[in-house]
């Protein structure tokens, strides 16, 4: 019991500090030199085909997949507007430099870009979000994953492993 109340604490410490003491955090991250976005564009669009390859392969074998595959689409779907929108926000910010974004305090930033247009930077602020759509990405994932496995091995998601007579025998 005392361990959890020392863990609770400490929680609720690093909990409070954080939100008393922000620090800039943005969802994509900068680079300091061009080599470094080139390399990461040319992974965008490698990994933008690969999930387009995904989804084409998967809809030509639509009828006889397990229903998992559909959750699996989707999650590649938003892995695809994931990358596109990462691709767009290092294009603007650190390609070629139409973005500048400049921190005013803890809770404030500005936006200013090349071409004085207030939707650019609108665009940007809202690309820049861009966990909003990398996490349903990985949430489609974890229940593509979980209904295959239920598909494949059902019962297996209920075994009690904190039961003591869980064994080695039991996994499937």
């Amino acid at each position: 019991m005392e361990n959890r109340i020392y863990i609770l604490v400490f929680f609720l410490t690093s909990l409070s500090w954080t939100i008393l003491c922000p620090n800039p955090a943005f969802a994509t991250c900068d680079y300091g030199r061009i080599e470094g976005v080139h390399t990461h564009q040319l992974a965008h669009i490698f990994f933008i085909i690969s999930m387009g390859i995904l989804i084409y392969r998967l809809r030509s074998k639509k009828p006889q997949l397990p229903s998992g595959w559909k959750f699996m689409q989707y999650s590649a779907l938003f892995f695809i507007l994931w990358s596109l929108d990462a691709f767009a926000v290092h294009f603007l910010n650190e390609q070629f430099n139409i973005i500048q974004v400049k921190t005013i305090g803890p809770w404030q930033i500005k936006i200013n870009d090349c071409f004085n247009n207030n939707l650019l930077k609108v665009f940007y602020y809202l690309a820049r979000m861009d966990y909003l759509l990398f996490m349903p990405a990985f949430i489609f994932l974890y229940y593509g994953l979980k209904r295959l496995l239920n598909e494949s091995h059902p019962g297996f998601s209920k075994l009690d492993v904190s039961d003591p007579d869980f064994s080695e025998k039991d996994r499937v």
